[in-house]
């Protein structure tokens, strides 16, 4: 484009080409001559009829189209901020579109409820199908208003994320609400912060490598010690609650 400009510019007459690029020189240079459309044997069908359709008709037709995938993609990310990895897999299949649409009527969570859909309940769906079950994404038992009831449960602190992952098997075999399962299996998450302060105290105990790494400046070395607290809550400790406590501890 920008070899054209500058040629039409210095009057040099635009001929019908293609050209090779070279990547030594980094520049494109003439290959050979373009042929015509006759030289292609293109030519008009006296047997198909010219179509003349007004813009009305047009107008008509295009109203009526459904959103095509890249344009809902790109409202995807602007409008629920949702990343290119996520958005190319959930809005190129229509089933996908349609469970995630219904989802977010209950719930304005879009990343996490894009990334269950996406990941964790398309791999049941195919672990499922892969073991002699014929599952559905429209007819499963995790039905988008509980796939939002899921959510909620995990951002109003009632569960964590780790046991989240326990409810949602329980829901995807059997159709329990997500909140029915929490209840029945008093999996509701600990925020006892006495009782997160002594299981933080007994991971402490074998773990001075991480509390040393940790005061030397390695943030990450925490995470050694939140495994332990975890297995010693049954996964029902509050992370954020863990996390406060142990910074408070070590310091």
């Amino acid at each position: 484009i920008k070899r054209q400009i500058k040629a039409y510019k210095m009057g040099e007459r635009i001929v019908q080409e293609t050209r090779r690029w070279d990547a030594e020189l980094c520049l494109t240079q003439t290959m050979r001559g373009k042929e015509m459309s006759h030289d292609y044997r293109y030519f008009p069908d006296p047997d198909l009829l010219p179509v003349k359709i007004s813009d009305e008709l047009r107008n008509e037709i295009a109203a009526e189209l459904v959103e095509l995938p890249f344009d809902r993609q790109r409202r995807y990310m602007k409008d629920y901020q949702l990343p290119y990895t996520i958005t190319s897999v959930l809005c190129i299949d229509k089933d996908l579109v349609a469970y995630f649409e219904e989802a977010v009527k209950y719930s304005n969570s879009y990343h996490a409820l894009a990334n269950l859909l996406i990941n964790d309940l398309l791999r049941e769906i195919s672990a499922a199908n892969a073991s002699g079950e014929s599952i559905a994404l429209g007819s499963c038992k995790m039905t988008p208003q509980y796939m939002a009831q899921l959510v909620k449960l995990i951002d109003d602190g009632v569960i964590s994320k780790q046991i989240a992952k326990e409810v949602f098997a329980e829901t995807f075999k059997n159709g329990t609400a997500p909140a029915d399962v929490v209840k029945a299996k008093g999996l509701t998450q600990n925020t006892d912060t006495n009782q997160i302060e002594a299981f933080c105290l007994e991971a402490m105990k074998g773990n001075q490598k991480a509390i040393d790494q940790y005061k030397a400046g390695n943030e990450k070395a925490i995470n050694a010690l939140i495994g332990p607290i975890m297995k010693l809550s049954k996964g029902k400790a509050n992370p954020a609650i863990v996390l406060q406590t142990l910074k408070k501890l070590i310091k």
